[in-house]
């Protein structure tokens, strides 16, 4: 029975037709209070929870908060008509009270499925998920003699609400929930019968309520939770990853970068009747709380752990290699066949240079590090990489790793090598040319997508460059920190042109003008300019017509082993 208090018309009777609608019972209460809660606590079991409204005008303000406080002791209690932070000021214990201001009748609906009425819960199970009730979790304490809790929450969800706007923010945490209803009840961490509860409407916090019997058991065995919660955390991300990085539905920003690691808390209780069931809850929700910092630190330990592996070993890495082309030397009668075939076998004449991508050896991951990598590793790529690097203080290692492989793959291959670099790392250029063969001609490209924070070194490197064979380029021109006035400064030899300069810029004459202006500017540095990320015949067509000095992009060459790379060349020389 759902007893309800409210004395505001319009407000109870849409409630009252919407429980009627889906068969729970309640009782609507105008009048007087005080004999309908002696009724409650004449027999407590006979109501599921009470829904209130924050004032009774047969009560004064301060008692009836104390009232429905008491009550919140015993069952699951919902004040309606009332911000939580005034509630807080009022009651002495607003965290035993769910509190909205002005809820409409499918919000309470949702707090009532939370509650555990299983009258409701079949409808509204695969679209909602329901707030957590003390009120019930002692309940389940008190009825199975044992309670078993896994906790969650993504912990860099504030992360992404500060780099990316709130508007992203809420596109995840709607994406999230839409997952765990998905695999709620077809997941190896948690089944139907487990009660699956978030910690408040907005939180993005999660708790699973562990049914009472696994496996046959009447309890858990130990370690089930620890393993249940490293399950639980794996599948949550990779399944995020995934749904993220689908290419056939756009359900997030392609400029995510940040990872949703998942920390899982874990903490059993057995119910004992000398201490009061609320104290066993929260010291329950304590533990796990304290559990999760144990996890967090074991995940991130794992994870230096994985960097630190694909580092030191020699073929967990590879090098792709995604071939550069001289605009001029591109054949006109080759343009047209670009969109069906590889440009090495149209145009191999036209390559000049070669940029090295890293990409992870699936295969030999597998087997070097173990089957329990395998899941994540459709979303390991280089991005996903460095960013768990960065998270682990490894990026710079990491980055000096796949700068030593790219030139060590790069062997019987035309034309010069371009290798990313990080900004602090070609700051001790000095020690990384001894791994620059003497017979390669390297540039190095500085990515703008990172801040270069001490400029007047930067030109030192620069001017010591300039002494050498090497060359330096600017990556990513138009996506990060880059502006004309620094690539005036740097004065590299080569300006790489990001995706979004010149995507479709065949139909965007304001683009067409900006660019032709940049190079205007770029020329006044001896600076070549490349464009990457070309992907249609109009785009090069009309590249070309501007002037752009080098092209490089998926209608040219997608990235290849040095191996496929050669195989193209060969395949050339014998027609």
């Amino acid at each position: 029975m759902i007893v309800i208090f409210m004395q505001q018309g319009e407000r109870r009777t849409a409630l009252s037709e919407r429980l009627r609608e889906l068969g729970l019972n309640s009782s609507c209460k105008t009048d007087n209070p005080i004999s309908s809660i002696r009724n409650i606590y004449a027999n407590p079991s006979a109501t599921d929870c009470v829904i209130a409204e924050a004032s009774n005008s047969f009560v004064p303000q301060t008692m009836w908060l104390d009232i429905l406080e008491g009550l919140a002791k015993r069952m699951p209690v919902l004040v309606v008509g009332a911000e939580k932070k005034k509630l807080a000021i009022q009651s002495q214990n607003p965290h035993l009270i769910f509190a909205l201001k002005d809820p409409d009748p499918e919000a309470i609906v949702r707090f009532i499925n939370s509650c555990g009425v299983q009258a409701g819960a079949a409808q509204l199970g695969p679209t909602t998920i329901p707030i957590f009730s003390p009120a019930m979790a002692e309940e389940l304490l008190l009825r199975n003699g044992h309670l078993a809790v896994l906790s969650f929450k993504a912990s860099d969800f504030n992360k992404v609400s500060t780099e990316y706007g709130s508007d992203v923010y809420h596109q995840l945490g709607v994406l999230l929930e839409k997952i765990l209803l998905t695999i709620h009840g077809k997941s190896g961490a948690f089944r139907r019968n487990d009660f699956l509860c978030r910690r408040s409407f907005h939180s993005a916090t999660f708790y699973i309520i562990l049914e009472r019997r696994r496996q046959g058991q009447r309890m858990t065995n130990p370690g089930d939770l620890e393993r249940l919660s490293d399950r639980l955390a794996q599948e949550l991300e990779l399944l995020l990853w995934d749904t993220i990085n689908r290419r056939e539905e756009l359900l997030l920003p392609r400029i995510l970068k940040v990872i949703p690691r998942f920390i899982v808390g874990y903490a059993a209780t057995v119910y004992n009747p000398c201490i009061n069931t609320h104290s066993q809850v929260e010291n329950l929700f304590r533990r796990c709380r304290e559990t999760a910092k144990i996890q967090k630190h074991r995940a991130i330990e794992r994870q230096k752990e994985l960097i630190q592996a694909l580092i030191q070993a020699e073929d967990l890495l590879v090098p792709n290699y995604q071939a550069v082309f001289a605009t001029d030397k591109i054949p006109d009668a080759a343009i047209p066949h670009l969109a069906n075939s590889n440009a090495l076998k149209v145009c191999p004449e036209a390559v000049v240079a070669y940029e090295s991508l890293i990409r992870t050896n699936k295969e030999q991951i597998v087997n070097v590090l173990g089957k329990s990598y395998a899941p994540m590793l459709n979303y390991l790529n280089p991005q996903v990489l460095f960013a768990k690097a960065e998270e682990v203080k490894l990026k710079l290692e990491f980055d000096q790793a796949c700068f030593r492989l790219a030139f060590k793959h790069f062997t019987k291959l035309r034309g010069s090598l371009y290798v990313n670099i990080l900004p602090r790392n070609i700051y001790n250029l000095e020690q990384l040319d001894t791994v620059v063969p003497d017979d390669v001609d390297a540039i190095f490209e500085i990515s703008e997508s990172e801040a270069i924070s001490n400029m007047p070194l930067i030109e030192e490197i620069r001017d010591y460059v300039a002494k050498t064979r090497f060359k330096i380029a600017i990556d990513d021109f138009g996506s990060g920190y880059a502006g004309v006035e620094r690539i005036i400064r740097i004065q590299p030899n080569i300006v790489k042109l990001d995706r979004s300069l010149i995507n479709r810029i065949e139909e965007k004459p304001k683009l067409e003008a900006f660019l032709r202006g940049l190079l205007a500017a770029f020329r006044s540095t001896q600076a070549q300019i490349l464009a990457e990320g070309v992907e249609s015949t109009k785009e090069l067509l009309k590249l070309r017509e501007i002037g752009i000095d080098l092209v490089q992009g998926f209608l040219l060459h997608r990235p290849e082993k040095q191996s496929e790379i050669l195989a193209s060349y060969r395949t050339v020389s014998k027609t």
